[in-house]
């Protein structure tokens, strides 16, 4: 049993280990957003109806929101919160036609300037400030709305708040800032120290994930038929899922002791997941080389989140059915079993919520 043990871990550390080297020594592509005007998205609808016709419901879409518009009040007007040890008390309203925030303890009340998240998990509130050096600091509230559970700690936030308690939230530098909106907005500026709060588009946008969208519209409406367009079909899964990691994290976003099953916040970085999983890291090995794995062979970017599970379970036995013994079957069910409860299950995070862990991976009573 001794014996047993100490092979599943070494193979366990073997995983992690070829996880980074695989990506570390892989020349990824280039991140996507650059300082150019943004596609704008009616000029996508004209030739794309079947990627756009859902897209401005999607997550992507709708990742950061404006707080003046009564519309995304909603999950913070007139609540209240009891967070951190001990407790202190936050609670949100509305004064001057603005969200407003404050807690017992902040020495005066905030504005609500954006909300990050499209609420599938949850959205965060922020104020944006600027420094003494006229640089733009965001300002992430301790307070974050969660579906099915109402106003709690933000993700991420240590239960004592500390010196912080007498603050409405967290103050993030400059560059983090700039890296917060970046993943968050379409065309904001790569090298802006003030984030002119009117230059870019709420929320990820075509030109956002596609490199020279500007460019192949420009040359579809002058009547050029070839034009150079960043087709993602074109990426390796590897190249793919880095292309996501830009904002959903890679593997080498994470210290080696975070990149470990045992981490119960790693279920919030998809891609990492994903990376970290023998599925993937093993794909270019097997013969079927029609056959991949990626973010996109689950989730259509361009629209909603999929909520069926059978929509998952198709995804595996794709490559796990009973002609495909390579790629092995399962011993435990049938094909038409629930695979994603088993390998991909929802587990608890830091908050008050549930976050699919995409390393995908036989277990047993405990990760």
């Amino acid at each position: 049993m001794k014996s047993c043990w100490t092979w599943c871990i070494a193979g366990l550390m073997l995983l992690i280990l070829s996880g980074i080297v695989l990506h570390r020594n892989f020349n990824t592509v280039k991140p996507v957003e650059r300082v150019s005007p943004m596609t704008h998205f009616a000029s996508c609808v004209d030739c794309h109806k079947a990627q756009t016709k859902d897209f401005l419901s999607a997550p992507h879409a709708q990742t950061l929101r404006r707080a003046d518009l009564p519309s995304e009040w909603t999950h913070f007007v007139e609540q209240t919160a009891q967070i951190g040890v001990p407790k202190v008390e936050f609670r949100y309203w509305i004064e001057r036609g603005r969200l407003w925030g404050s807690s017992e303890k902040t020495k005066s009340p905030s504005t609500v300037d954006w909300i990050f998240g499209s609420g599938h998990h949850g959205q965060t509130a922020v104020t944006l400030l600027t420094n003494g050096r006229g640089e733009s600091v965001a300002i992430e509230h301790h307070v974050t709305w969660y579906v099915n559970h109402g106003l709690d700690r933000t993700i991420g936030r240590p239960i004592d708040l500390g010196r912080n308690s007498l603050e409405i939230g967290e103050e993030n530098d400059p560059e983090t800032t700039r890296r917060c909106f970046g993943c968050h907005a379409t065309g904001l500026s790569a090298k802006a120290q003030r984030i002119d709060q009117q230059s870019f588009s709420h929320g990820i946008f075509c030109s956002r994930c596609h490199k020279e969208a500007d460019h192949h519209v420009s040359n579809m409406r002058s009547g050029q038929t070839k034009t150079k367009f960043d087709d993602w079909h074109s990426l390796t899964p590897l190249q793919s899922v880095s292309r996501c990691g830009e904002c959903h994290r890679l593997p080498t976003d994470l210290s080696p002791n975070e990149l470990t099953p045992k981490n119960k916040n790693l279920p919030r970085f998809a891609a990492v997941g994903l990376m970290m999983s023998k599925c993937f890291q093993l794909q270019h090995t097997r013969p079927t080389a029609t056959l991949r794995l990626d973010c996109m062979t689950c989730h259509d970017p361009h629209r909603p989140t999929e909520t069926e599970p059978n929509h998952y379970n198709r995804s595996c036995c794709e490559c796990h059915n009973r002609s495909s013994v390579s790629w092995g079957t399962c011993r435990e069910q049938s094909l038409d079993a629930d695979c994603i409860s088993c390998h991909m299950p929802k587990q608890p995070s830091d908050s008050p919520t549930l976050f699919t862990d995409h390393w995908i991976r036989i277990r047993k009573s405990n990760p």
